[in-house]
């Protein structure tokens, strides 16, 4: 590319005749090395398409060879547009654009690239002849960073109001707001509702505790997603521990109701605090299915017989209606060798959760890594109560938390950058940690309904969630209750409240008095270190103390600053001088010869001529040896003539007086010592 450039420079100031032929040169070797690597260019763009849309499973792959294409072709349009057509305004136009749609589009800018922009204004300013532009330019692009970074909140706003009114456009017109969904992509972005109804529920009894319908639970953690786990993975080892071969369909069905079978026969109630409902989805689209915990499929038909959507349904029991009582069996009761062959498979299956819901990968996270690392606990409760602590210090909950950055785990960005987000972030920060500390948990999505969701209609209560009841949470495995959802999303009132068989509000609060965690407990590994030095070296005294952590946070600034300028100088000193020499073809030969006179003034010479002196071109003569004095007598007789004259001289004469110009300035330039010629090129002479 710093070939590409500099040769394109060279051409365009130096031999501009083949300018044409280098971009004709140009183009043909993009095509071939175009057409040479198609294959890995068809492989960059598939992996920059598959980044730009949150495809998990991504691995960090390059992409140098489809940039080196892609950024020539367009270095030469910016390069035409600035220096041919002499649009400055448009390049910093584009580019205080990109200033202002940067952070918007998840891509913000630093302020060492925001330093490097202004340079690169002031820069091309300063060679400008007319400022004007250049200096407006710089005028906007100064206003559009107060603007982004002052009033961002108001700017994002704005934005968000915007991409909310397409987004539930788009969504209305394609159907999207009215289908039932659930998935575990974690989105980078804003959580927009459009308030459309997705599921209607409808039970004889009112519910006492919150509803969590599961739609999608997620295994493996892909950095931007989850991947799906719908059992078969753990119940095929649970099949192999068991010695059933390859029965897992069988395993399967009796699986998905066994903990609803298990507690009708084990509590001692039966049947009697048992629920049935119904769910619907008003699309009539049934491609995903939303079941409660501890619940059995009670549906003969699904849907759609005939024109009425009779949805399907489920017997389930809340909670705390849960107590599978194994001493029960020594009661002799019928239901003993299928209870007994039900504890053998929850055995088996929690065996297989402990090998395949732990895996974390932590090159992806590893300050969350570090984190609890840091704070090792081995009691569940603890551990819940540590992971519920560093969501309430570490992030608030928003559905307009911004567009994260393309190149960073979305887990990591959430929790110690943007400290934004709403339930896929905190589910996703959850789950990892509750892996990290070794229980076994999965990402779970679907649709939450509270008791005060249900109204009474026609002797039956029924909710009707929107798309404003999806929620995500973490479901761990516990015995007898099987999987268990836990609420690690904060409450509008900032507080998160979980619970689960056995812990409750009273028992957080007893461990958080136990351990006496506080926000800098959760303060991300690196800044505390941070800290750490900086209160080091405030304990110790000195007479004089330098702030070298500031100093070392510039450094990088001043040494681009320094490789820029020592790059850019010679270039626009360059540039500069061409453009004074192009100057000269406008001037007529009084103007040259008064330039002629400024030159040999400067240099020491003759200071006491002005050129109508009868030996003058003696004097001038004797001066520059090097200069035949025939040629000095023949230029005053043509600059007289151009002030004296009845006509101006031909074009030929006014070229002689302008090449006698530039041999009269090299001779100067040649003459004078290193620091006068500084001096000399700072006035412009050359």
């Amino acid at each position: 590319m710093s070939i590409f450039i500099i040769g394109l420079w060279y051409i365009f100031y130096r031999k501009r005749e083949y300018i044409y032929i280098y971009t004709i040169i140009t183009a043909a070797m993009l095509l071939v090395t175009g057409f040479v690597g198609r294959n890995t260019l068809r492989l960059q763009l598939g992996y920059l398409k598959r980044a730009m849309t949150d495809e998990p499973g991504m691995e960090t792959q390059s992409i140098t060879f489809m940039f080196v294409l892609f950024m020539i072709p367009v270095s030469l349009l910016l390069f035409v547009i600035e220096l041919w057509w002499k649009r400055h305004g448009l390049v910093c136009l584009i580019l205080t654009g990109l200033l202002v749609a940067g952070p918007m589009t998840g891509i913000p800018s630093s302020y060492l690239s925001i330093f490097l922009l202004l340079l690169f204004m002031v820069s091309f300013a300063v060679i400008q002849e007319g400022r004007l532009t250049g200096a407006v330019a710089v005028l906007l692009f100064v206003i559009s960073f107060i603007i982004v970074y002052s009033g961002r909140d108001r700017l994002y706003q704005f934005a968000y109001e915007a991409e909310y009114f397409v987004h539930n456009t788009i969504s209305f017109i394609t159907g999207a707001a009215d289908e039932a969904t659930a998935s575990g992509q974690i989105s980078k972005g804003n959580d927009y509702k459009t308030g459309t109804v997705q599921i209607e529920l409808e039970t004889g009894d009112m519910p006492t505790e919150s509803l969590y319908l599961g739609g999608f639970s997620g295994s493996d953690y892909l950095g931007g997603a989850w991947l799906e786990d719908d059992d078969n993975g753990l119940l095929t080892q649970a099949a192999e521990t068991l010695g059933l071969g390859n029965r897992v369909w069988s395993l399967s069905n009796r699986f998905g109701g066994m903990y609803f079978t298990l507690n009708a026969f084990l509590s001692g109630k039966g049947m009697l605090n048992s629920r049935s409902m119904t769910l619907r989805h008003p699309s009539r689209h049934y491609r995903r299915y939303f079941s409660p915990y501890t619940g059995q499929w009670a549906s003969d038909t699904v849907y759609n017989r005939g024109a009425i959507n009779t949805g399907y349904t489920y017997r389930y029991y809340e909670q705390k209606d849960m107590d599978i009582d194994w001493n029960r069996l020594r009661l002799g009761i019928a239901f003993e060798p299928q209870a007994n062959w039900y504890r053998n498979l929850q055995d088996a299956y929690m065996e297989a959760v402990q090998e395949q819901c732990l895996q974390v990968p932590k090159e992806r996270i590893p300050r969350l890594t570090k984190l609890c690392e840091e704070h090792p606990l081995t009691e569940l409760d603890d551990i819940t109560a540590f992971i519920i602590s560093a969501l309430e210090n570490n992030a608030e909950y928003t559905l307009t938390p911004g567009n994260a950055p393309v190149n960073k785990d979305i887990v990591e960005y959430f929790m110690f950058e943007s400290g934004k987000g709403y339930c896929q972030h905190f589910a996703s920060t959850a789950v990892l940690m509750y892996r990290l500390y070794g229980i076994p948990a999965r990402y779970a999505s679907g649709y939450l309904a509270n008791p005060e969701d249900f109204v009474l209609e026609r002797g039956m209560y029924r909710a009707y969630l929107t798309d404003e009841s999806a929620h995500a949470w973490v479901e761990i495995f516990m015995k007898d209750y099987g999987w268990v959802p836990i609420e690690v999303t904060p409450s509008t009132d900032g507080s998160i409240r979980t619970s689960y068989p056995g812990f409750d509000s009273s028992r957080l609060e007893q461990i958080l008095s136990k351990h006496q965690w506080n926000a800098d407990t959760f303060i991300p590994v690196y800044e505390k270190e941070e800290i750490r030095e900086i209160e080091q070296v405030e304990e110790e005294v000195f007479t004089i103390t330098i702030p070298w952590e500031k100093i070392k946070e510039y450094i990088p600034i001043i040494i681009t600053v320094i490789i820029y300028t020592v790059l850019l100088l010679p270039f626009m000193w360059d540039y500069r001088r061409l453009k004074r020499l192009w100057k000269l073809e406008g001037m007529d030969c009084r103007q040259l010869f008064t330039r002629c006179m400024e030159i040999i003034r400067f240099a020491g010479y003759l200071k006491d001529c002005d050129g109508s002196e009868e030996d003058f071109t003696k004097r001038l003569a004797t001066q520059f040896p090097e200069i035949e004095a025939e040629d000095f007598s023949y230029m005053m007789a043509v600059v007289e003539m151009s002030a004296y004259g009845p006509k101006e001289p031909e074009e030929q004469e006014r070229v002689f007086v302008k090449n006698m110009y530039k041999r009269i300035e090299g001779e100067v330039g040649r003459r004078l010592k290193w620091y006068r010629k500084v001096g000399f090129c700072f006035k412009k002479y050359v």
